[in-house]
């Protein structure tokens, strides 16, 4: 691996500031300059001390002074350490049968060592949970919960919300940002900032950070997708296919920019064209059971149901059980009259539904 491949430890995808200092550094300041694209990082020590979790040490070093030969040192509660890590309500953890997760003994009061662990150890957080928790989770002491729901709720940015409620989300969203940027150097951070930017409704500022993280790296495939699809919103897919069509020429085996131009030729009802970019994608990506479906669609809509179909059953065989597949061999082989094949498809499916009483 040279120098020119994506996973060299000189790209922006596996150098020292991105992958490793944050987590293996003390006192780090990353320093990077967005404007010049590189960094003038500092640090105290090139390991993970005692500060990097417990912070500076003055307070506790002169108390561990304070020791002589006959007397113990004189101890504050907590040791004279900024940050105290340690939980002093007796909890253990068990295994809760019925869950069949972690279970804390005694309710948590304390998120100290969440919040100084978690940047190293912890990076998911359950979309689902914070969209039935909703606005509440804005107000959670935990940065990374309140960033999340301020991510899920974006799109709520778009209406009208009480006056309360509003500068709460703005808040979340201002937080949001600020995170982002902490990898400023990232193209991913700035795909991120155009996503939640796309959903409150900000178009312009969405099209600038999916074009910073394309001037950072423009081998950066879901940049280009994500810019066509915000040019397919504000109804400009002529600009979209220019983008797609860009990064398909740095990137031609990336399955996601294909599949892009493939329903951006479908709205453009070039048939022959959307087959062809729908099924290379298929070809580059077997393991996405959403590509296949999407190519038989389009290939049973330019006028060949029997390959659509064939297609449709290669793809099962591949995912068994997948309910999108299932749905079109249902819905095809109803059309070409074929009850019996149908009627095997649909009990597949029937499981399957979200109705289902199964």
């Amino acid at each position: 691996m040279d120098h020119s491949h994506r996973l060299h430890w000189t790209g922006r995808d596996q150098n020292w500031n991105y992958q490793c200092a944050e987590c293996h550094s003390t006192n780090l300041k990353k320093g990077y300059d967005l404007a010049t694209d590189s960094f003038q990082t500092t640090w105290s020590d090139i390991n993970v001390a005692c500060e990097a979790c417990h912070g500076p040490a003055s307070r506790h070093v002169e108390q561990a002074r304070s020791a002589t030969a006959d007397k113990p040192p004189t101890w504050d509660v907590d040791k004279g350490l900024e940050v105290d890590l340690a939980d002093r309500d007796g909890a253990v953890w068990t295994h809760d049968d019925q869950t069949g997760l972690p279970r804390r003994s005694v309710p948590r009061a304390r998120h100290t060592q969440i919040e100084v662990c978690a940047r190293c150890f912890l990076e998911t957080t359950d979309p689902n949970t914070l969209l039935e928790c909703g606005l509440p989770l804005l107000d959670d002491p935990l940065l990374a919960v309140r960033t999340e729901a301020a991510r899920t709720l974006a799109p709520l940015a778009r209406f009208t919300l009480p006056e309360a409620d509003k500068r709460r989300l703005e808040a979340g969203l201002t937080a949001y940002r600020a995170s982002q940027l902490v990898n400023a150097e990232r193209p991913e951070s700035h795909l991120n900032l155009g996503l939640i930017e796309a959903a409150s409704g900000d178009s312009p500022a969405a099209e600038q950070a999916y074009r910073t993280a394309l001037r950072l790296d423009p081998n950066f495939g879901p940049a280009y997708v994500n810019l066509a699809d915000l040019d397919r919103a504000l109804g400009r897919d002529a600009e979209g296919e220019q983008a797609l069509r860009e990064g398909l020429a740095r990137l031609p085996e990336e399955a996601s920019l294909h599949h892009a131009l493939g329903l951006l030729l479908v709205r453009k009802q070039d048939m022959p064209g959307a087959v062809a970019s729908l099924t290379r994608a298929a070809e580059l990506a077997p393991d996405n059971p959403r590509y296949a479906y999407v190519r038989a669609l389009a290939v049973e809509r330019a006028g060949d149901p029997p390959q659509a179909l064939a297609i449709l059953q290669t793809a099962l065989a591949r995912h068994p059980g997948n309910r999108d597949l299932l749905a079109a061999l249902v819905s095809l082989h109803q059309a070409r009259g074929d009850q019996d094949a149908a009627s095997e498809f649909a009990r597949q499916l029937r499981p399957r539904s979200p109705d289902s009483s199964h």
